[in-house]
């Protein structure tokens, strides 16, 4: 088969773009996004929602408990959350199950008990399949408020592999992907000694990591799904160190954890570590040291990270006070999500979508959850829509683009420091304001290259936006058609009557929606600059520039 006719459209592509960038040299603005061809236009991600059928593989998941805590009794509900997952684009969902529903079967019994609990798991698991969406599923045997608290029994592991054997049987063709317990370094109640110690949650990891690979032996296992990153230090207990020493890392092929910032306040923002003391000076330099401490004690080696859970407490006192707004979290999930996506971390998990308990967490307030009970969505669920339908893994992250942001008028206070890296982040000042955020992606198409920037200031985030007029330079040459995304633009049903039949909306089908905004740049001796508004959340300039190399070669078939 002649490859003429594929290559052909491609280079024409690469024709049109060269063009354009070529008149950059003489002097001349920068191409506009609308003066790109249609043929360009058309493969570019401009932020209309995706569901997860159309997304590729992205590291972004959500948290739900249907397997165990299967909630309201109404049929829908179960069909009403997978909606809302999908429409979202989630790729990962996160759920459990536990020993807990037969703690009073005798041993032998446990298998005929399952017969009515497994097949509604089995139900939800290959919806979710269906959908196109990965699964996790995060064993609690025994049951997480339970323990454990000493190291398994003869008689503990043949209750474990009661249960364990059918549940996992009947969900593997659904699920590979397996975390032991949640959070054993917690502490007890009197807060003297963790809820689990680590050379017996190592002890039961390895059980577990038994039973589960003589029935799937391709699983992904992962553990400890440690509370918080304090346990990364000795003090107030040296959970982790002791862990490792006991062989966690013989046992897992992913690193789970919870990196919840706590008290959850507006104050105490993303970009701060997940710790009780000021030892690090970010959540960059945190992970940083996280991925190292892991290769100290794994022979050199790193092991995969993953976010099983992660959220805000919207919650609102007895006194009335709220210390977290809906607008204010929503910022906070989009700023989460992109730190973790650009530290490697996958899947990132949003702790949680929705959970029927009748607490103001959840049911009562929705206070951690993403839609509320009448499955109305919170702006952190349109936030997350929205960065979902950007950015996904065919998207890599790319250092090396020169660029840079240049503040009018300097912060009050903290720092207008550039953070790109780890390394940037580590000389900050703990608990401070923690500068200027951005991260830099790019993905390669057939006959040009697209850069997605996002960038944000880490400061506290207010209900109406932070503005602070600045300049992006953008050092790389050839760049052309910027391209402005707003990450938190909500559906406003008056909008959706002042766009309608409008035929200049980039995003026609997304009506009710901010349009995404083409912006004008200009080039001097080189450089690129382009005015821009940092503001205390996200926000996203896509650039597009002819790629040569694409359109030489083999074409893949």
């Amino acid at each position: 088969m002649s490859l003429w006719p594929q290559i052909l459209p491609r280079r024409a592509v690469f024709l049109a773009l060269a063009a354009a960038v070529s008149g950059q040299v003489r002097g001349d603005p920068v191409m506009r996004f609308t003066e790109l061809p249609d043929a360009i236009r058309s493969r570019i991600l401009t932020g209309s929602p995706r569901s997860s059928r159309e997304i590729p593989h992205s590291a972004f998941g959500v948290h739900t408990t249907l397997l165990r805590e299967r909630g309201r009794a109404d049929a829908e509900y179960q069909d009403e959350l997978v909606e809302a997952i999908v429409e979202a684009g989630y790729k990962w969902v996160v759920d459990y199950i536990s020993s807990y529903d037969v703690k009073d079967v005798p041993t032998g019994e446990i298998p005929g008990a399952l017969r009515e609990l497994v097949p509604p798991m089995v139900q939800y698991a290959a919806l979710l399949q269906a959908h196109g969406v990965n699964l996790l599923i995060r064993i609690d045997v025994p049951h997480w408020r339970a323990g454990p608290k000493a190291p398994p029994t003869a008689d503990d592991e043949a209750r474990a592999r009661a249960f364990l054997a059918p549940v996992v049987r009947a969900l593997s063709p659904y699920c590979r992907h397996w975390q032991y317990h949640n959070e054993p370094n917690m502490p007890d109640p009197e807060h003297t000694r963790p809820h689990t110690p680590p050379e017996v949650y190592v002890a039961w990891l390895r059980l577990v990591e038994d039973i589960l690979r003589d029935i799937q032996p391709d699983a992904m296992y992962s553990g400890p799904a440690v509370s918080m990153l304090q346990c990364l230090d000795e003090d107030p207990y040296p959970w982790l160190r002791l862990a490792f020493e006991a062989g966690l890392n013989k046992h897992i092929d992913q690193f789970t954890y919870h990196p919840y910032r706590m008290p959850w306040t507006a104050a105490n923002i993303p970009e701060h570590a997940s710790q009780f003391f000021d030892r690090w000076a970010s959540y960059y330099h945190q992970v940083g040291d996280l991925k190292q401490y892991i290769r100290k004690h794994n022979g050199g080696e790193d092991i995969p990270l993953a976010v099983t859970e992660d959220g805000l407490s919207t919650d609102i006192t007895a006194a009335g006070e709220q210390a977290l707004t809906w607008v204010v979290e929503a910022k906070y999930e989009l700023r989460r999500c992109l730190m973790d996506r650009w530290l490697g971390v996958n899947p990132r998990t949003r702790f949680i979508l929705y959970r029927d308990l009748p607490w103001q967490h959840y049911e009562f307030q929705a206070a951690f959850n993403m839609v509320t009970r009448d499955m109305d969505k919170k702006p952190a669920y349109y936030a997350a829509q929205n960065l979902m339908a950007v950015l996904d893994g065919t998207y890599a992250r790319h250092d090396a683009v020169d660029i840079g942001l240049e503040l009018e008028i300097p912060p009050e206070t903290g720092t207008a420091k550039l953070i790109r890296t780890e390394a940037d982040a580590a000389a900050l000042t703990p608990g401070g304001m923690e500068g200027l955020y951005v991260q830099t992606y790019t993905k390669s198409h057939a006959g040009f290259d697209e850069l997605l920037v996002f960038f944000w200031s880490a400061e506290p985030s207010r209900n109406v936006h932070v503005r602070r007029q600045a300049t992006l330079v953008l050092r790389d040459p050839g760049w052309i058609a910027p391209l402005e995304i707003d990450l938190m633009a909500m559906p406003n049903p008056r909008l959706a009557k002042q766009q309608a039949d409008n035929p200049a909306l980039i995003n026609p089908e997304s009506p009710g929606r901010l349009q995404p905004r083409p912006l004008e740049a200009e080039l001097a001796d080189g450089v690129i600059s382009l005015p821009v508004e940092v503001r205390d959340y996200p926000l996203l300039i896509k650039w597009v520039r002819p790629n040569a190399s694409r359109i030489t070669g083999t074409v893949p078939q």
